[in-house]
């Protein structure tokens, strides 16, 4: 039941459990923290993803880019520090930023509500990958940054039940999408 209190959206995302990791917090000092989670991607499954719901607080001092607060996602394989392709992004504190608002609470502050990320990780059947979040403050030490993240995996199989005396079929898949196709 608890609300951030710059954003006032929920710390949980509606339809998650009931626990997120929160990375960073409204402290300034210049600090920066990082969590990450290695995995294996299953072999034995045509397809796979990662979803993943975040949330993110920045204050913006308007300083240069490389000296903003942030929030970074990385994921890349174990052994190597390069991201996969299409599977890093950088929140940068700015005005104007792309899915941000400005805090009713204070105006230099700008959030973003739980909003879902998605990476397809079927070319990495069966490797060893590491799934990395960071948050940092600026770097002069006077603001901060922080985020809410909700981690989960799957494959893309769709869930239904279905009996033969059934008139309807009832499909469930991942939510978070602005729309699906369906093919026979």
């Amino acid at each position: 039941s608890d609300v951030d209190p710059y954003g006032l959206f929920p710390v949980v995302p509606p339809g998650s459990g009931k626990y997120v990791l929160q990375l960073g917090n409204n402290s300034s000092g210049g600090q920066a923290e990082q969590a990450s989670y290695t995995f294996v991607v299953p072999g034995n499954m045509s397809e796979f993803g990662l979803l993943y719901k975040y949330a993110i607080v920045l204050e913006d001092p308007d300083h240069p880019a490389s000296g903003q607060p942030r929030f970074e996602v990385k994921v890349y394989q174990k052994g190597s520090s390069v991201p996969l392709s299409c599977a890093s992004f950088t929140y940068i504190a700015s005005a104007g930023l792309p899915g941000f608002k400005p805090s009713n609470v204070n105006s230099a502050i700008i959030y973003r509500d739980w909003s879902l990320g998605s990476i397809d990780l079927t070319p990495y059947l069966g490797d060893t990958l590491v799934l990395e979040f960071s948050t940092g403050d600026c770097a002069y030490g006077g603001h901060f940054g922080y985020a809410y993240i909700d981690v989960s995996c799957s494959g893309s199989n769709v869930n239904a039940i279905f009996c033969k005396s059934d008139s309807v079929l009832n499909l469930q898949a991942p939510p978070g999408f602005q729309q699906y196709y369906w093919y026979n």
